[in-house]
């Protein structure tokens, strides 16, 4: 299994490659028809997904099969963002700009682990759930930045303190 920089850097090609053209939903996409596809495991049988997308057949026939489909979906509401506070606000501003950048996923799966906790000075302090979720914020720490400078924000990520059994 790759360790979760060489998910990264895998990522990062995938997204300027072509076929994909920076459309993280695409991407995603791409990904959930190659996980569910029935194929003949003699032709397609990677170590792993991800080395399967550096096989041209299978990169091009799963990212087509994303792209023909996308006509076809219906759109459905992101997740919602509490907004009765002034973190809050400022973290749905952040998410705003990952989605008019085509961040759809990463902004989905943010505003699902991400809790603003507070907007002190120009910080937006965020906790994560737990240790994995925070795994995924550092894989995309670059796009949420970029997007929280935008809006004059920086963000600084914690994670939230896991009772002990004794606390429990």
């Amino acid at each position: 299994m790759p360790s979760p920089k060489g998910w990264a850097s895998w990522y990062a090609r995938a997204m300027v490659d072509p076929a994909v053209g920076g459309k993280e939903d695409l991407l995603f996409r791409g990904w959930l028809a190659y996980l569910s596809a029935r194929y003949p495991a003699e032709k397609y049988s990677p170590p792993y997904p991800a080395n399967a997308f550096t096989n041209d057949d299978v990169w091009t026939k799963y990212v087509g099969m994303a792209a023909a489909t996308t006509h076809q979906e219906s759109p459905e509401a992101p997740p919602s963002v509490d907004v009765s506070s002034d973190a809050g606000r400022a973290w749905a501003s952040v998410l705003d700009v990952l989605e008019r950048r085509g961040k759809k996923h990463t902004r989905e799966q943010l505003a699902l682990i991400g809790t603003p906790v507070e907007l002190s000075e120009g910080t937006l302090v965020m906790q994560c759930r737990d240790a994995f979720s925070f795994d995924f914020v550092e894989t995309v720490r670059g796009a949420v930045d970029q997007a929280a400078t935008d809006v004059g924000l920086a963000v600084l990520w914690m994670i939230a303190e896991q009772p002990t059994a004794a606390s429990a």
